[in-house]
This record gives C-alpha cells, structure tokens and sequence, in this order.
C-alpha cells in the first residue's frame, strides 16, 4: 500500500457535482471511520469544503474510489471524470500546497489551514490516520507555517468578500441603504460581513442555527444588527435587500417557494443572494425568479479574475503616472505562485530609491533598496544606488561592496559603475587597488567596455606609456573595432609624420552595411549557419533541423543556395509554431529565474543552475542543500511557476518531437530525392550503352 490522494475540486468538477460528492461535518467522522474498517484504506483523512472532496489515503486508488462512490450512493463512472488520482510525491506537493492556499479558489485564503487541521484532528479521533498521515500532515503544517510567515500569500485572500460587496453595489446604488442577512456564522460569513459591515448598511442580521454564535458575530460587527435563528427566516427574509450565504447544511436552506413569497412582498424590489455553500444553501432554481439575483461561490471566482485583469490597467497607469507607491501595491495584489512580479516590484523600490536620493534623503533612499534587494536579490540597479548612498554619505568601504556586488547579479553592468568603483577605492587612498579591480574585470570578462575609465586612471597614476602598454594588452585579448580606433586615439602622438595622415583616415573609416552584407552572402549562409542561428534563438534542435530541411527543400526546388532565399522565402521555411516559439520564451524566461529547462526521462522540466566562473552549471543537490531555507523556497517557487507554465501550455513534447522526427525523415528523402535522381539520370545517360550498369540502376 503507498500513500495517495483521491479527489475534486472547483478546477475539475462544477459545484453541482461536488455538492453530491461532500461529507457534511456530522456524517465526517463516522465517514473516515467507515473508510478504514471497510479495508479500503490502512490510513485515511477525508477534507470536505466548500472548493473540494480529497480523501489522503495509505491505499489503493481503486479501493478507495469505490468506496467513496459507494458511499455517496452514486455510479463510479458517474464521478471517475471529474477525479485526479495522485501518487506518494504528487500527494505531499499537493498537500503542501493546500495548506499554503496554493490550490484554492481563492489564491491564499487562510480558511484552507483551519480546515485541514479539523479533518486531521477527527481522522485522530476516529483512530485512522497512523504514522504515515501522521508524519505528512504534520510537515505540512510547518510548510504551511513558513510560507504564510516568509511571503505575501496571503495578501488576497480577501478578493472573494471583497467581490461580494462588488457584485452588491452593481446591482444597489448605495450599500448604506440595504439590509443585508447573513445565514450562518462561521469563517466566511465572518470575512463578507467585515467588508459589508464597513461600508455601514442600514440593518445587519446574522441567522445562524445558535443565537450564542449569531451574537457574538454580531458583536464583532457593532452598529445596528440583531440575531435570530435559522427557524425564524421565512417570516423576516422578505426585509433584506441582501443575504450572504454560508453553512454546513447537508440540505437547502432557502427554497423557490420562499424567495418567491418574499419577492411579492417586496413589490419584486430586487434581491441579491449570493450562495457560498457546497453543498448549496439555495436553491438553484432561485436563481430562475424574476428579480431574484442569485451567484454561487463559482460565479463569485469569475468576478475575481475579472478584478485581477483591471489591476493589471491599472499597474500600467501607474507606471505611465510614475506612482510607485501604488504600483508597488498593486503589483503586490496581483502576485501569486504563477507570477510574483518581484522584478517588478524591485524596479519600482528602485525608482522610490533613486527619488529619495535625488533629494538627499539617505534613510529613505536605503530603506527603498532594501525593499528591492528583498524583493530581487538580482537587482543590480539596486546595488548601484545603494553604491550612490554609501559614496554619498562618504562610506567608500560600503560603497566598494555595493558596487562589487554587481559583479554575481549580473557582471555585464560593471561597466556602469566602473568608474564609480575606482573614485570610491581612491577616496580610501587606494587609486592602484582600485585600478587592479577594473584590468581583472576586463580579463575575467572581455566583453567589459571599460578600457576609457582604465586608460584615463592609468594615464594619471603612471604616465601616458604605461596607460598606452595597458590599453593595448587589454584590446588585443579579445580585439573588435571599437578598441582599435581607441588604440589609434591613443598612439596617434607617438606615430611618425608621415604615418599620422594615415592613422588619422583609419580612425574615419566607416564601413557600409550593404558591401559587408554582400561579402558575407557569398557562399557563407550555410545549413550549418541558419541551424546554429536557430538554436541560439531558443529553438530545439531537432526542431531547428526541422525548419533547415524545409528551406534546403526550397532551395532545391529553385536551384539555388540558401544565400539566395529572400527574407520572405526564410521566414516561410524557418516559420516556428505556436509550441515552437512558446518553449522558446519559456526558455528565455526560466533563464532570468537561473532555470534551465532539460529533457529528463521523456519529459521537460526546468532545473536550477548557478554560475561558477562565468560558466552555466546544473545545480546538485548538495548545492541545493547548502542554501537557506528562503533561497530554497525561492528555487521551489520559481520550478512550480515555470512548471505550472509549462503544464498549461498543453503541449505535448514528446508527441511533438516524435512528429518532428517523422516529418524530418519525410524531408530528407524529398532532398535525397531532389539532388540525387538528376546525379543518377546523368549517370544513366553517360553509361546507357553499358547495359549491365543500366539493369542495375534501374533496380
């Protein structure tokens, strides 16, 4: 037996199905007792909610989705479609990400925690969870710990009370007017009735099946409210304007008939109900009444995500407006597993940074990079601030830090700060350190553009010969045409009279693009050259050689070289689809998140990778070990966006590569085809009068 988690949830099943599939809190315990006497589990903890029914089992998948059919009295093949199955690792991830509210409708929503705990505690006393469950749920709960404790998760769990308040006002001008109900006083009515109670409508009633717990909700609240038990609601229910919905009755509360009653009193003035129950505290047929405006918890999410595309306007608007403070906010809302806007976030501290220093405001200048740098630890305009700060404030040694920091972030921006690094070595008295640091970058990384900064601090601290010696080292380790003319500027005092007209008409010549691309189509735009151009875009290999057969194949037809092919013939033959070019962003993006998407046993997935020496190299598990416990997280985090991204990308892959595979196979004997049979007619030609020769080709 190995552990698994059977189950639903609003991702793959609609409410109609998952109220039919949920374990009401009075039935639960005698349920998960049930499920182990039964033998259809050794272990079991059953979680019911509103959003899901998951059983996590030590058990066979099929014993245990039997019983749960069984159970509800309903055909297996009834509930098998809208199932997921999950094996021991799927089952810890997922179960992490319960409790964390990863996997909730509502994305961080702190309910999830609570109720988990409840389903272990009754599965305790029911003597059905062992050491197996035990240990799971117990390491869940400390992940559960430290992801609320370490990141923004929670920051939008209160989207769905906040859309209800929403929805109210679309359909009543002013909350303040209303009567608002609400049945039942557990965690979510608690939360919707905080966000109606603050806009202060006219009369709040709580309904619940205790007055003690009605009461002590309504005490929270303050202002005019009153409690009244479940019992008394035909007789009042026709003086709200607005009833919230939330229990745990295994049965409707609120029927057609009564809504239809309350309605006629009313002189069918509007009703908004909104039903968070599963299974539903309304009927569904309510919804279906004139005047009647009924959404469930399912229509409740569609508003949300409605309200997340409107953020995201708005993060824009900010940015155009340069508000930060409300950028840095919003962009803080719309985070989550999926996409953190951390670079984001960081660039927008950076801009609060760089204003704060522009006014000499050094405390909240460093606060802001701190933000950033906690937000991105990459963030080199971070540390090229926090480097301004330090100078600023004539902290040289802080400012060399800073600034040398850069060199892991992200080296190509030294040469940004390159002289900025020296005047803060030389502030300390230490010009010559100061100049060593900038030759070992250029030697460490040739393609530094530093050699100006270099040569002028050279020039002033060893004279002009040194400076030169030291500039021409420099070039000639990696030379381009830049550090040449550079050098030409440098040694053009030292040149014979004669030679100087010459160096100067060298300094002034320009190429021109045409004649230079004229040159390189002769004969130089090869197969080889148009797939290494592919691959270094993003693209598979194989795929790359998918899309070179198609243009030699054009090529062939038109006898001619693929020099010859114009820019629409290329972008014909090279043409990437829509999988083609969506892995290759994803591979551009797992990279700015230091993740390399690999081929691992037939599938793609992404892995960490570190830079050692300025080369790319796989993270190892040691590696990984040897982190803290927030740069883990953060490499976890980032995997299960990229692979979440991944996942929903619905593609294939190994069904795409193997069709590559076919389709480049079909390819190649059309070319083979296509060059060899005229080599083979010449040949049938040249030796017709040879007939043994002619029987055997023709063959």
């Amino acid at each position: 037996m190995q552990l698994t988690a059977i189950g639903l949830n609003h991702q793959t099943a609609p409410i109609s199905i998952r109220e039919r599939l949920a374990f009401a809190a009075q039935v639960l315990p005698e349920a998960v007792k049930q499920i182990v006497q039964k033998d259809a589990a050794r272990e079991a903890v059953i979680l019911s909610t509103c959003n899901r029914t998951e059983l996590y089992c030590v058990g066979q998948s099929s014993d245990i989705v039997g019983w749960l059919a069984d159970f509800h009295r309903l055909p297996e093949d009834d509930i098998r479609p809208y199932l997921y199955t999950l094996d021991s690792d799927e089952t810890i991830r997922h179960a992490f990400r319960v409790s964390c509210g990863l996997d909730s409708m509502v994305l961080g929503e702190p309910q999830i925690l609570g109720q988990l705990k409840d389903a272990v505690r009754v599965a305790q006393e029911q003597s059905s969870i062992d050491t197996t469950l035990n240990t799971l749920f117990q390491k869940t709960f400390s992940v559960a710990k430290e992801v609320r404790s370490n990141t923004a998760v929670g920051n939008s769990s209160v989207s769905m009370a906040a859309a209800s308040v929403k929805m109210a006002e679309q359909i009543f001008p002013k909350i303040a007017d209303l009567n608002v109900l609400f049945i039942g006083a557990g965690e979510m009515i608690e939360l919707v009735a905080t966000y109606f109670s603050a806009k202060s409508p006219k009369k709040i009633t709580v309904a619940n099946r205790t007055l003690a717990r009605a009461r002590e909700l309504c005490a929270q609240m303050g202002g005019r409210t009153d409690a009244v038990l479940l019992n008394d609601l035909p007789g009042i229910i026709h003086e709200y304007d607005v009833i919230v919905s939330s229990t745990a009755s295994p049965l409707p509360i609120v029927g057609k008939g009564m809504i239809e009653s309350a309605l006629k009193q009313r002189r069918r003035h509007p009703m908004f109900l909104l039903d968070l129950a599963v299974p539903r505290d309304i009927e569904p047929e309510v919804g279906k009444i004139e005047d009647a405006y009924l959404y469930t918890v399912d229509d409740m999410v569609k508003v949300v995500e409605m309200g997340k595309e409107a953020r995201q306007v708005l993060l824009n608007i900010y940015q155009q407006d340069r508000d930060w403070e409300k950028a840095i906010a919003t962009a803080h809302w719309l985070s989550h597993d999926e996409q953190t806007y951390q670079f984001e976030i960081a660039q927008f501290y950076c801009e609060l940074a760089q204003a704060a220093l522009f006014k000499s405001d050094f405390a909240a200048a460093r606060a802001a990079v701190q933000k950033a740098l906690d937000a991105n630890k990459k963030c080199t305009r971070a540390n090229m601030i926090l480097g301004d700060i330090e100078q600023k404030e004539g902290h040289y040694a802080a400012a060399v830090e800073a600034y040398s920091a850069i060199e892991k972030q992200n080296h190509a921006y030294l040469s940004m700060v390159g002289e900025r690094l020296y005047d803060a070595y030389d502030a300390q008295g230490l010009p010559q350190e100061g100049l060593n640091v900038l030759t070992g970058y250029m030697k460490t990384f040739p393609q530094l553009d530093l050699i100006n900064v270099i040569y002028d601090k050279s020039l002033l601290l060893h004279g002009e010969q040194q400076a030169a010696q030291t500039a021409v080292e420099l070039v000639r380790q990696k030379p381009d045409l830049g550090g040449v003319y550079r050098l030409l500027g440098l040694q053009i005092s030292e040149l014979e009279p004669s030679w100087k007209a010459d160096a100067d008409m060298m300094r002034g010549v320009t190429v021109k693009p045409e004649n230079m691309r004229a040159a390189v189509m002769q004969g130089f735009a090869t197969a080889t050259d148009l797939a290494d151009y592919l691959v270094k875009k993003g693209l598979p290999f194989r795929d790359a050689h998918e899309a070179v057969a198609h243009a030699v194949k054009i090529c062939t037809q038109k006898g001619c070289d693929l020099a010859d092919l114009n820019l629409a013939e290329l972008r014909a033959a090279t043409d990437l689809s829509a999988e083609q070019q969506a892995l290759i962003e994803l591979t551009q993006e797992g990279e700015e998140l230091d993740l390399k998407l690999v081929s691992r046993n037939d599938e793609h997935c992404f892995i960490p990778v570190q830079y050692v020496d300025d080369k790319v190299l796989e993270m190892t598990q040691a590696d990984i070990n040897a982190l803290s416990s927030k740069e883990r997280s953060e490499i976890n985090a980032n995997i299960r966006h990229m692979d979440k991204k991944l996942e929903r990308l619905g593609m294939h892959l190994g069904d795409l590569e193997e069709d590559a595979r076919d389709k480049v196979q079909v390819l190649n004997r059309d070319i083979a085809k296509q060059v060899l049979l005229p080599k083979v007619e010449q040949l049938l030609t040249k030796f017709a009068e040879v007939e043994k020769v002619y029987e055997e080709a023709m063959v």
